[in-house]
């Protein structure tokens, strides 16, 4: 029945989504938000005990050994960032270290942004943004590492067994079995709907969209979910910005404010309201794609997010280049970037970080073979162009 179901579906052109069990969230993001947070108290007190302990004035360049300390967080930080990071690139998900560098992400981050609230208080804009940012950043990694989860064994399910052809599908009644793969010998299509039952399980979903960019790129990761980690690091990179050109490029400049200072911080106002606007009615695929856009765009804000590119040269670069790029890219979608010629699919496979270089001899055969290229006429909307198509 589900081979069935996969030759309607690709020959009527219909959207093929793994369906996904309910996960719970609550237990483990509280867990590692309290952690973040349990941290944070200790470090708070300690800093506090030792400020009046040693006579440290609130002055930056007394806190020479507290600075230190949170230089070695930021390390520690980024490290086990990094390390997050790389289990999700590589799928490793289920491994009890990511879980690990999970903790350690939240323990260090909030150790590094400890010393700048004791020492400024809550009342701080900058405190408050950066505390924020730690929760909600805390809560999403972790729930983003449930899903990928989840993800990785239905997709272990689904692939148990298979033979990697239809061919060799079993079922109860023989009788509807050959009556199946005849209907889909008649029709010419029993490599295509291999090749869509291929993309599935790669993919986790197919559409007539996801084909034509396979087609052009190969098989990439996983398109079934968003990353809540990266929506948020969005926000939060638009949301600092915009509250630190307002403290000091504008209520440091009052009653004479630059022109371009207004207009700097009008932009990015506009540039969260629009990619909200165009993220947030989008299918789960590009959804997918989009987050993998920030992620690569992103990187060239990590200098200012930390301190190290300080001044309105970092802000310039979010509101006139960083943003733009992202909104371009998710605004185009995948199907429209594959059609780019040369440059389309490598920055596809760069952004998924799968079949990097040239598409393998195996995936451009099977894509040039007529069952794959043959138009169905089953369907009124089997004529359409994809790219035309991507926005419906």
């Amino acid at each position: 029945m589900q081979v069935y179901e996969a030759f309607l579906g690709y020959l009527w052109n219909k959207r093929i989504q793994m369906a996904r069990a309910p996960v719970t969230f609550g237990p483990s993001v509280l867990r590692v938000s309290s952690t973040g947070f349990i941290v944070l108290g200790f470090t708070l007190l300690l800093q506090m005990s030792l400020t009046t302990y040693l006579g440290y004035s609130r002055s930056y360049w007394d806190w020479g050994f507290f600075r230190i300390a949170a230089l070695v967080s930021f390390v520690a930080m980024v490290s086990s960032g990094v390390a997050v990071g790389l289990h999700f690139l590589f799928r490793k998900t289920e491994h009890v270290t990511c879980q690990l560098a999970v903790f350690a992400f939240a323990t260090f981050s909030h150790g590094y942004v400890a010393p700048e609230i004791a020492r400024d208080g809550l009342t701080h804009s900058s405190s408050i943004t950066e505390l924020i940012l730690a929760f909600l950043g805390l809560a999403a990694v972790e729930a983003d590492r449930l899903g990928a989860i989840q993800s990785l064994q239905q997709s272990r399910q689904l692939r148990k067994n298979f033979t990697k052809s239809v061919r060799n599908a079993m079922s109860s009644n023989p009788e509807d079995l050959r009556n199946i793969f005849r209907e889909m010998e008649q029709h010419g299509q029993i490599e295509a709907v291999d090749r869509t039952v291929e993309l599935f399980l790669a993919m986790n979903i197919s559409t007539k969209q996801l084909h034509y960019v396979t087609d052009r790129a190969g098989l990439l990761g996983t398109m079934s979910g968003w990353s809540r980690f990266l929506f948020i690091s969005v926000l939060g990179m638009c949301g600092s910005c915009c509250v630190t050109v307002r403290k000091y490029r504008i209520n440091l400049w009052e009653p004479e404010v630059p022109f371009f200072h207004w207009l700097l911080w009008i932009v990015i106002i506009m540039e969260i309201v629009l990619w909200l606007l165009i993220f947030l009615p989008l299918r789960v695929e590009r959804k997918a794609f989009a987050e993998k856009c920030v992620s690569l765009w992103i990187l060239f804000a990590a200098p200012m997010w930390v301190g190290l590119w300080q001044g309105m040269g970092g802000e310039v670069l979010v509101a006139f280049w960083i943003m733009p790029a992202i909104l371009l890219m998710t605004a185009l979608g995948p199907a429209r970037i594959a059609a780019l010629p040369f440059f389309g699919p490598i920055l596809l496979r760069f952004l998924f970080g799968r079949n990097w270089g040239i598409v393998k001899q195996d995936d451009a055969e099977r894509n040039a073979s007529p069952e794959v290229a043959n138009t169905q006429e089953a369907s009124p909307e089997d004529n359409e162009d994809p790219l035309e198509s991507h926005y419906l």
